[in-house]
């Protein structure tokens, strides 16, 4: 999940500023989703890793 500071760096971001804000919900929010699901995948990745040591 992408913390305050990030967030208010990206809104801070001229660019960011000329879009609508529902745009950049949502863009903030597929980030946050797909960055979990990395993080998931990551941990699954590590545990098996790790099963197959023991």
């Amino acid at each position: 999940m992408l913390s305050d500071k990030v967030k208010e760096k990206l809104f801070a971001k001229k660019e960011i500023q000329q879009l609508d804000l529902m745009t950049v919900s949502l863009v903030i929010s597929a980030i946050d989703e797909a960055m979990e699901e990395v993080d998931q995948e990551d941990a699954v990745k590590q545990s098996s890793i790790y099963e197959q040591r023991v």
